[in-house]
C-alpha cells in the first residue's frame, strides 16, 4: 500500500483509482466469506471429519475443521472439547481450562465435559476448584466408562485415594476385561494399605495382558512381600528375561529390568540386578536425549541463590517434607502425622503451579528458571494465597497442614519466603545409600525431575547439588529449615523425632512412633516398608552394590563428601 508521502505525489485520478480498489478489495472479501460460510459442509459433518483426523493423530487438519466450526456456530460445544484435547496432548493446560470451561456454559448438562474440565483444573494446580467439580458429578448414576475414568484419574491426583478407588471398582462392574483399570485399582489398593486386593488386581491384570509391563513391575514389588521358593524365584526370572528380550519399546524395557533387576536381588544375585539396571536405564536415557548438563546451570544458581529475609514462624501451619527421593521422607511424614495437628496431603505438585502461574512459566520441566525467580512482596503473596486456597479441601479442620513432595526441596527458599508461617523439613541419608537407591528406583520422567535416575554417575552429579543446596539452605534458614539424619532417626527414634516435633512446634508423644498403626494412605514407593515398625535394615545396603560405585565414590571424593 502507498505510503501517505506517495500518495500526496500522484496525480488526482490515480488517487481515485486508489480508493476505489481498496473498497472493491474489502467488498469482495466479505463476499468470499459469507460465500464460504454458505458452501462449507454443515457443521456435523466437519465434526465427523475433525474426529477421524484426531484419531489418526492429524492434529493440525483436525484444528482448522474445528475452527470452521466455530466461524459457523461460535456456540459449537463439542467443537470447544475436541478442541480442548488438542491442548492437553500438547500441554497447554490452561487453554484446556478456557475451551472446557466454554463447553461447559453451553451444554452444562454435560458431565463429561465436567470431568475432564476437573482433570485441567489439577494440572493446573487448580486442586481446590478440581475437587469441588468433581463433588457435583455422580459416578454411582452413570454407566459412562470415560466419564467415570477420568473421574477416577482426577481423585488420584488430588490424593483422594478412596474416592479414586470407588470408581475404578465401579468400572470392572460394568467391564472386567481391562487390564488397564485393573491395574489402577490395584494401585489404590496398595496406596491404601491393602495388599491382598491389591495383588489380586494385579493378578488379574497380568492375566489379561500378560505383556503389561508395568503391571509385571508392581507385581513383582507387592510379591517381594511373599516367602517365595527358589523354583518360583527362578521362573520368574526367565519369564521376565523373555518379556525383556521380545519387547524393543526403551520405557517399557525399563519397567521389565526394574522387575528383573528386583527378582535377581531377591535371589542375592546384586551385580546381574545391578548390570540389567545399567543396560536398559543406558536405553531409556538416550531415547530421552538427558544430559546433567541441562540441570546443572540452574543447579549452579540455586546453590549460590541470596537468601531471602526469614523470620521464626509465628506458630507453624505448613509443613513441607522434602529431600533426595528414597531417603526416608514417607516415614518422617508418618511420625509427624500421628500428632492430632497434622494432616499428612501426600506428595502436591501444589506450590511449584503456584510460582509458575504467578510467574507465567508455561514449562513442563520441574527444574525451570522458576526456581530461581527474585519474589517481589506481591507476587509472595500471591503465590501463598493460591498454594493455601489449592490445598484447602485437603486440610480439614486440622492446624497444620503437611506437604510430603521431595523435590521440593528446590524451591525451598520460595516455599519459607511466601509461606511465612511454614517450615522445611529435609532428610539427608547416607550418600551411597541415597545415590544407588535412586538409581535402583522407577520414577516417572514427565517432568524431567528425575532424568538424573538414568545413569549412576548423574544421579551422583545430582546428589552433590543436593548436598550443597541444603548445606546453604541450613545455613541461611537455621530457625525455618531442619536437617534430620536418617541414620540418627531410625537408630535413636526418640531423641531425634522429639527434636523434630519441638523445631515444627508440636507437642510430642512415644506413641507417634508407632508408624505402624498408622492407617492414612500412602502414595510413594515406601507405601509397603512404612506399614510395618521403623527398622534398620535399609541402612548400608550399598555394599551389595560396592564393586559397581568406583565412579560414585570419585565424584563423592572430588566434592569432600564423606561416605
Amino acid at each position: 500500500m502507498a505510503t501517505p508521502q506517495l500518495i500526496h505525489q500522484l496525480p488526482y485520478i490515480d488517487l481515485v483509482l486508489v480508493i476505489s480498489i481498496a473498497v472493491q478489495y474489502r467488498w469482495l472479501t466479505r463476499k468470499f466469506r459469507r460465500f464460504v460460510l454458505t458452501h462449507s459442509p454443515p457443521p456435523k459433518s466437519l465434526e465427523t471429519l475433525a474426529r477421524k483426523a484426531l484419531g489418526e493423530g492429524r492434529d493440525q487438519q483436525a484444528y482448522q475443521l474445528l475452527g470452521e466450526i466455530l466461524q459457523q456456530q461460535p456456540d459449537h460445544a463439542e467443537a470447544h472439547y475436541l478442541l480442548s484435547y488438542i491442548a492437553h496432548k500438547y500441554g497447554n493446560y490452561q487453554k484446556e481450562v478456557e475451551l472446557l470451561q466454554k463447553a461447559s456454559i453451553i451444554n452444562s448438562e454435560n458431565l463429561l465435559y465436567k470431568g475432564y474440565l476437573a482433570r485441567a483444573l489439577v494440572l493446573c494446580g487448580e486442586m481446590n476448584s478440581a475437587y469441588q467439580l468433581l463433588q457435583t458429578i455422580d459416578t454411582v448414576a452413570t454407566n459412562n466408562p470415560e466419564l467415570i475414568d477420568v473421574v477416577a484419574t482426577t481423585y488420584n491426583r488430588l490424593n483422594l485415594y478412596t474416592q479414586a478407588s470407588k470408581c475404578y471398582q465401579r468400572l470392572v462392574e460394568i467391564d472386567v476385561s481391562s487390564a488397564l483399570v485393573w491395574f489402577n485399582l490395584s494401585t489404590c489398593y496398595k496406596y491404601l494399605g491393602d495388599f491382598s486386593q491389591a495383588k489380586k488386581a494385579l493378578e488379574k491384570a497380568v492375566e489379561l495382558k500378560p505383556n503389561y509391563e508395568k503391571a509385571q513391575a508392581a507385581l513383582t514389588l507387592l510379591s517381594s512381600m511373599d516367602c517365595r521358593a527358589k523354583n518360583s524365584e527362578d521362573k520368574r526370572v526367565k519369564y521376565l528375561t523373555r518379556m525383556l528380550e521380545a519387547s524393543h519399546n526403551p520405557e517399557a524395557q525399563l519397567h521389565i529390568a526394574h522387575a528383573l533387576s528386583k527378582e535377581l536381588e531377591a535371589g542375592g544375585h546384586y551385580s546381574q540386578s545391578f548390570s540389567v539396571l545399567q543396560k536398559y536405564k543406558a536405553k531409556q536415557k538416550a531415547a530421552i536425549g538427558y544430559s546433567f548438563d541441562r540441570d546443572k546451570p540452574i543447579l549452579d544458581k540455586l546453590i549460590a541463590k541470596a537468601p531471602y529475609p526469614c523470620k521464626p514462624a509465628d506458630g507453624v501451619e505448613n509443613i513441607f517434607v522434602t529431600g533426595m527421593p528414597r531417603s526416608g521422607t514417607t516415614l518422617v511424614d508418618r511420625i509427624l502425622c500421628g500428632s492430632d495437628e497434622v494432616i499428612s496431603a501426600g506428595e502436591l505438585q501444589c506450590f511449584r503451579t503456584s510460582i509458575k502461574k504467578v510467574l507465567a512459566d508455561t514449562s513442563s520441566n520441574f527444574i525451570t528458571p522458576s526456581c530461581l525467580a527474585a519474589l517481589g512482596d506481591d507476587k509472595c503473596i500471591e503465590v501463598g494465597r493460591l498454594y493455601q486456597h489449592n490445598t484447602r479441601y485437603l486440610q480439614g479442620s486440622k492446624k497444620i497442614l503437611l506437604d510430603k513432595l521431595p523435590v521440593n526441596i528446590l524451591l525451598a527458599d520460595q516455599l519459607i519466603h511466601c509461606l511465612k508461617n511454614s517450615v522445611v523439613v529435609c532428610l539427608d541419608r547416607n550418600p551411597l545409600d541415597t545415590i544407588v537407591s535412586n538409581y535402583r528406583q522407577l520414577f516417572s520422567f514427565a517432568d524431567g525431575c528425575y532424568s538424573y535416575s538414568l545413569s549412576l554417575e548423574d544421579t551422583a552429579l545430582f546428589y552433590v547439588s543436593f548436598y550443597q543446596l541444603t548445606r546453604r539452605l541450613k545455613r541461611d534458614y537455621p530457625e525455618r529449615f531442619f536437617l534430620l539424619n536418617y541414620e540418627n532417626l531410625v537408630q535413636n527414634q526418640q531423641e531425634e523425632a522429639k527434636q523434630l516435633f519441638e523445631f515444627c512446634q508440636l507437642p510430642w508423644s512415644r506413641e507417634y512412633l508407632n508408624i505402624e498403626n498408622n492407617t492414612a494412605p500412602v502414595a510413594t514407593a515406601s507405601a509397603l516398608q512404612v506399614r510395618q515398625k521403623i527398622y534398620t535394615r535399609s541402612i548400608e545396603q550399598w555394599r551389595h552394590y560396592d564393586d559397581q560405585l568406583l565412579g560414585v565414590k570419585a565424584i563423592l571424593d572430588a566434592h569432600d563428601i564423606a561416605y
